[in-house]
């Protein structure tokens, strides 16, 4: 499709047009000409966006259905860090996200092969021979090559990202990525752990069985310390003291850096169990030994020893619990030892893996499984607050808690889950316009339509209408969307749709899919013909001809009914097939996915939305007269909505975020039909604030609302 704009006045005319009559009522707020009466509708639609404050909206602590899309979960004073200085260290906040809500994914050069550092309102991490610095709203900032790969977590310490680059360590200007220092002194080794720094030490764990120190403004070696056996796998910081974990299972305990204090053996044959890794907070030290889970002082004196139900394989402490991840399993405990929960996490999650470990905030606990599994669970009860499978390749076993987001690695990627990019000092409405113009329309669409649905106004910036600023496109060939999520059908199932079919592939084409069965589809066959499966054996083939080059609204509904299935389908809101499959039942769906995987869809596809009943022939006229920008139909029978402007995150409270593959976005313009039958309209504009999300700077728009009875 081309992507069609309109003057404002042309947009009328066309609207006078479609719906044939000689007179319109058009309100306009400034120049006044004979047919101004009052800026009417739309000037109470201007008030209602421009009144609410972000602020207010994404109070976690308020009954808004939006708080959570909105708020970085509990960030308190830290919740909008992305916009500000981080001169209160506040990288390393422990705010998490409260939903699966992917808020950014971020493409690199290569695999990423480290954990992720946060400070100064930055991320850091290295990538194949790269370091990277990206923005908390995920514009990457600089790439510095450093030769050799980066194979261990970065430190960042005084305006400086140190890296491990064997055989060098070098140390990088956090802002404009020029180099401070560096230094080949550890040349005949490897690292081991992750760099970490204290009392302006850097302390490098190495492959050669020894501890290091550093001076982290030169790089100068202040002490080599071996271990009395195997090597550093873990270390921590507790109380002054540095406690370092090694290969064979002993705890070593470093009161000056220049001697060693060796722990009483807490364990045993080396030979039955593994370690995990150490964590410390003030005096104690948490560290699993094979199922068991222990806490200990600094002075070796023993708090608890916890029978894990699982091999216990990191360890995060957050007052007042301690959190262990077994290799199936998560256990948390109070600070007096007593049991505060343990689940087994589902098999289809696979196992933990070996250098995982679990980070704790905003309430939640947060774990990574083996088959790119993310489980956010609550802290205090074990509630599962979400879920969600990565489907990308080589999911890294650190996450980052930072900026009230959480960071995930997979492959060449970053996934960043955390609330929408808004700014809490603006407008309901400057912040959606930000989100239309530099960011996820979805969220754009999904904020206005919190306070004021948009099933009879729109929102402008010019010629364009904003409501659809970045729709999905999937290329017939090797893109696609995988959700992870699962529906199921107890009292059957309503998928709706807009699609906008471009061109043939050469076989079906399945704009919605469902995998591996295959059932709950929608698309169209070789000769045009419409084909769906509302979720059983059999499909259902319409002899209606599906448009290309035009937005369509598909609609397919399906229920039991006693030994029978009924389904219905709409097409631009009529109804036009209705049945009965007999014998068996629908099922549910299994692993949504947008286009599908072997019979790929060739257009653009938006405002999916599935509910969990079969919707009446009115709300399906809903649903189209609403059009591609339109809100749902009712929260309490509605299971997901994809606005697909801009992401494929999931507004609904299942939240089932999707992940895409090869999928362009555009703009497209599109006349609401419910404007295109309107008989009267009426016009009110404002001079907005609008930010740039990624370079943070801000400019004024004339933004225009349009509303129609």
């Amino acid at each position: 499709m081309k992507a069609v704009t309109f003057t404002l006045d042309a947009l009328f005319a066309i609207v006078i047009a479609s719906i044939g009559v000689s007179m319109l009522l058009f309100f306009h707020s400034y120049s006044p000409t004979p047919f101004i009466i009052s800026s009417g509708h739309a000037g109470q639609t201007l008030l209602a966006l421009t009144a609410e404050n972000i602020s207010s909206l994404a109070n976690p602590n308020g009954t808004n259905t939006a708080s959570a899309i909105m708020s970085q979960n509990y960030g308190s004073g830290e919740t909008w860090t992305q916009y500000m200085s981080d001169s209160s260290r506040s990288g390393s906040n422990a705010h998490g996200p409260s939903k699966a809500f992917v808020s950014e994914i971020i493409s690199v050069g290569n695999t990423v092969t480290t954990g992720i550092v946060a400070e100064y309102g930055d991320i850091f991490f290295g990538a194949g021979s790269d370091l990277y610095a990206v923005n908390a709203s995920g514009r990457i900032l600089w790439i510095k090559p450093m030769g050799s790969s980066i194979s261990t977590t970065p430190a960042v310490y005084d305006g400086k990202v140190i890296v491990w680059n064997s055989p060098n360590v070098t140390a990088i200007n956090a802002y404009n990525g020029s180099i401070s220092w560096t230094t080949n002194a550890l040349s005949a080794t490897l690292p081991s752990t992750p760099i970490s720094v204290y009392d302006g030490e850097l302390i490098l764990g190495a492959q050669n069985q020894n501890i290091y120190t550093m001076d982290s403004n030169n790089g100068t070696i202040t002490s080599t310390t071996p271990l009395a056996s195997g090597f550093p796998i873990s270390i921590a910081v507790a109380d002054g003291s540095i406690a370092a974990m090694g290969s064979v299972r002993d705890l070593y305990l470093f009161t000056n850096i220049n001697s060693v204090t060796t722990q009483a053996q807490f364990f045993g044959s080396y030979q039955t169990a593994k370690t995990s890794g150490v964590a410390a907070e003030g005096k104690i030290l948490l560290y699993g030994d094979g199922v068991v889970a222990n806490e200990s002082y600094i002075n070796g004196t023993k708090l608890y020893s916890y029978a894990s139900p699982s091999q216990v394989v990191g360890v995060a402490y957050s007052a007042p619990y301690a959190a262990y991840q077994g290799s199936n399993s998560i256990s948390v405990l109070s600070s007096s030892g007593s049991t505060q929960w343990e689940t087994s996490v589902p098999s289809a999650f696979g196992s933990a893996p070996s250098t995982a470990n679990p980070v704790i905030g905003g309430g939640n606990i947060y774990t990574v499984w083996s088959n790119g599994h993310i489980l956010a669970q609550n802290i205090s009860s074990s509630a599962t607050a979400w879920s969600t499978r990565i489907p990308y390749s080589g999911l890294n076993p650190n996450l980052t808690l930072a900026y009230g987001r959480l960071y995930a690695a997979a492959g060449n990627t970053i996934i960043v889950y955390g609330a929408c990019n808004v700014n809490p000092s603006e407008s309901l409405l400057s912040s959606a316009v930000s989100s239309y113009l530099y960011g996820d329309g979805g969220c754009g669409d999904y904020l206005l339509n919190s306070v004021a649905p948009m099933n009879n106004y729109s929102v402008f910036y010019g010629q364009a209408l904003l409501p659809v600023g970045r729709l999905a496109n999937f290329n017939g060939k090797n893109s696609y969307a995988v959700s992870g999520g699962n529906y199921s059908a107890p009292g059957g199932l309503t998928i709706s749709a807009w699609v906008y079919p471009k061109a043939y592939t050469g076989k079906s084409q399945f704009a919605i899919d469902s995998n591996p069965q295959g059932l709950w589809r929608i698309g169209f066959n070789s000769t045009n013909s419409i084909v769906l499966n509302p979720g059983t054996a059999s499909n259902v083939t319409l002899s209606n001809t599906i448009a290309f080059d035009k937005w369509q609204s598909i609609i397919i509904s399906a229920g039991n009914f006693g030994s029978n299935v009924i389904y219905s389908v709409y097409l631009n809101g009529v109804n036009v097939s209705s049945g009965i499959i007999s014998g068996g039942n629908i099922d549910g769906i299994n692993n949504l996915t947008f286009s599908s995987i072997n019979y790929p869809f060739n257009g653009s596809m938006a405002n999916v939305q599935i509910y969990n009943y079969l919707i009446t022939p009115h709300e399906a006229q809903m649903l189209y007269r609403n059009g591609i920008q339109g809100s749902s139909l009712s929260n309490l029978n509605l299971m997901s909505w994809y606005p697909l402007d801009g992401s494929f995150n999931d507004f609904g409270p299942k939240s089932n975020a999707a992940y895409p593959f090869n999928v362009s976005y555009s703009q497209m313009n599109y006349t609401p039909v419910s404007m295109q039958n309107a008989f009267e309209i009426s016009k009110a504009g404002e001079v907005v604030p609008v930010e740039n999300f990624t370079s943070g700077s801000e400019n004024t728009y004339s933004i225009g609302v349009y509303a129609w009875r």
